[in-house]
């Protein structure tokens, strides 16, 4: 009875449904499977940016500058009928003010005292006098092949073609002229024009002959 008893307990216990066990959480994290044996495919990543260094950077020369047209700009055009010589001492001086006018209207076309200077032997042509006198200097500058600078060469022309009897008489005028009425502008003018027909260069001498042809 006790055996009965016992194999009815058995039985009772093992048809008891047993409880179930939690999944355990993996201690580490799963190896992927290897490509030889996973049907899906790995993403693909892309290729990491190089890195450039700026001292591997190729050097960059800077452009030249543009260079500037200088055809537009014109020299100033002056009357050049004046420009030839008579080679009469009277009318050195109003010629030679006319060609440094020119000069200076025209001073690309002068860049140096050789270019002056063959410039103004070329208008030396009033007369076969004048034309000989020219012609014989720019021989001996050519054969020499030295050319006296621009001041030189002013020299060189008044002591030829200038006239000693226009200065004393210029000098003579400047000790009876006198301002009177005339505006101080106009006087000034006319007063700078004589000092050049004298050859004033002197600023005491100057001041001296302004000062006294002020007074009455």
């Amino acid at each position: 009875m006790s055996s009965d008893t016992s194999r009815t307990t058995r039985v009772t216990r093992s048809s008891q449904p047993h409880p179930l066990v939690p999944t355990r959480a993996p201690s580490r994290a799963s190896t992927p499977a290897s490509p030889e044996t996973s049907k899906r495919p790995l993403p693909t990543r892309a290729a990491p940016t190089p890195i450039i260094s700026s001292t591997n950077l190729p050097s960059c020369t800077p452009s030249p500058p543009m260079p500037v047209d200088m055809s537009d700009f014109k020299s100033a055009k002056l009357n050049t009928e004046n420009l030839k010589f008579s080679g009469c001492k009277s009318d050195f001086r109003a010629w030679k003010d006319i060609i440094d006018l020119y000069m200076i209207g025209n001073p690309k076309e002068f860049p140096t005292d050789q270019i002056k200077i063959a410039f103004v032997l070329s208008w030396m042509s009033g007369t076969r006098h004048v034309q000989t006198w020219a012609s014989n200097q720019q021989t001996i500058y050519t054969q020499s092949e030295t050319w006296p600078t621009w001041d030189k060469f002013q020299k060189i022309l008044e002591d030829q073609y200038g006239d000693p009897a226009a200065e004393q008489q210029a000098r003579e005028y400047l000790l009876h002229f006198r301002q009177g009425d005339t505006p101080a502008r106009s006087f000034f003018d006319t007063l700078e024009l004589w000092f050049t027909l004298a050859k004033i260069t002197d600023k005491m001498e100057a001041y001296n002959v302004a000062k006294r042809s002020m007074n009455p």
